[in-house]
């Protein structure tokens, strides 16, 4: 769906004639800048959420990969941190993701706790 609004976007930008009607071109512009604010805000929560693990060591981080490749719902678990993460309405919220995260792999609590605190966010 994106691609196709990608493509979409793109092309009606090149159109001499979109060009000429002053609100589409306005609406196209305003479409290009809000994807791209968009895909700015997921990267730097995306950022802010690896960066709590930067307090790490780099011995408790292998162990905390590992751990998670190991985890049989690994991909359902990625997957919820994703849409989390870009549903996310503050960048505070990545950094409590983290947090959360970090201590479900330290074992300090179970995947359906991991759940319940991902659901209160």
């Amino acid at each position: 769906m994106t691609d196709l609004l990608d493509s979409l976007i793109n092309v009606l930008s090149k159109s001499e004639l979109v060009k000429e009607i002053p609100i589409i071109g306005t609406i196209v512009k305003l479409a290009k800048a809000s994807m791209g604010c968009r895909d700015y805000l997921f990267i730097k929560k995306i950022q802010r959420f690896i960066d709590e693990f930067g307090n790490t060591t780099s011995k408790e981080r292998q162990k905390l990969i590992s751990k998670f490749r190991e985890d049989k719902e690994k991909e359902r678990i990625g997957s919820t941190l994703m849409i989390l993460l870009d549903k996310a309405d503050d960048l505070q919220k990545a950094d409590l993701l983290a947090v959360i995260f970090s201590e479900y792999l330290q074992g300090k609590f179970d995947r359906e706790q991991l759940f319940s605190a991902f659901g209160i966010l």
